[in-house]
Order: C-alpha cells, then sequence, then structure tokens
C-alpha cells in the first residue's frame, strides 16, 4: 500500500531512521520528489494495553492478533519473560505463538474469529 505525498503526489518511501528516531517513531517516510518528510509516533505501551484489555489474545510484544495456540513449547523459539505472561503459565495457560516476532507466550483467551486460519480442504485419497 503506498502513501501519497500531500505536496506534490508522487509516492512517499521508508527512510532509514536515526537511534533517537527509533526510540520516537515507528517509522519515517520521505517523498524523493519534493523532499517532503514525515514519521509515524511510536505510542508508549500500545501492545501491553491490547494485550491486557482486549476481549481475544494478542502478542505481548508487537499486539499482533494473528497468532496460533500451540501444542507445546517449541524449544527454538523464546518464550516471553513478561511477568504477565510468566503467572499465567504458572496457572497453566495455553501457550501462543506469534510469527512475526517469534515469541511464545501463555494467555487464557481465545483466538479472535475473525484471523483464525481457514481450515484447509480434505485432500482426496488415491488407490
Amino acid at each position: 500500500m503506498s502513501i501519497p505525498c500531500p505536496r506534490c503526489g508522487a509516492r512517499l518511501e521508508r527512510v532509514p531512521r536515526s537511534n533517537a528516531e527509533r526510540l520516537i517513531y515507528r517509522k519515517v517516510l520521505s517523498c524523493g520528489s519534493c523532499g517532503y518528510r514525515t514519521a509515524v509516533r511510536r505510542v508508549p505501551f500500545e501492545s501491553l494495553t491490547k494485550f491486557v484489555f482486549s476481549p481475544h489474545t494478542h502478542c505481548i510484544q508487537c499486539g499482533n492478533a494473528r497468532v496460533r495456540r500451540m501444542p507445546r513449547r517449541d524449544p527454538i523459539d523464546r518464550l516471553s519473560a513478561h511477568p504477565i505472561s510468566v503467572l499465567l503459565g504458572l496457572t497453566f495457560a495455553p501457550l501462543y505463538h506469534c510469527n512475526p516476532c517469534r515469541l511464545q507466550y501463555h494467555d487464557w483467551r481465545k483466538v479472535d474469529p475473525a484471523y483464525r486460519p481457514a481450515p484447509r480442504p480434505a485432500q482426496p485419497v488415491e488407490d
């Protein structure tokens, strides 16, 4: 999805952020034609707020709703050390996995039905 420049209408491109900009901005966009520059600010504690107050589970690190339930812990991906996830793990809450940030965490809530993957059609068996 391309965002048009408000000045000239050309396409805005993402540009590398400085270390200071990484703390304040989620992404920085710049126009190659006119040099217009804009940024999207970070919202403090956005993913934690989403995790705590949502009726469905979200990733505790990035806030992603497209997570999947794991039957058991995957030894390759890391397990969240967030205090909420640790406490939920002590109560034997199910384990979920966020693919973009490769994090496993515990939560009692279910995945939002809007983000559940569609069931695969049955494959015909050949004789």
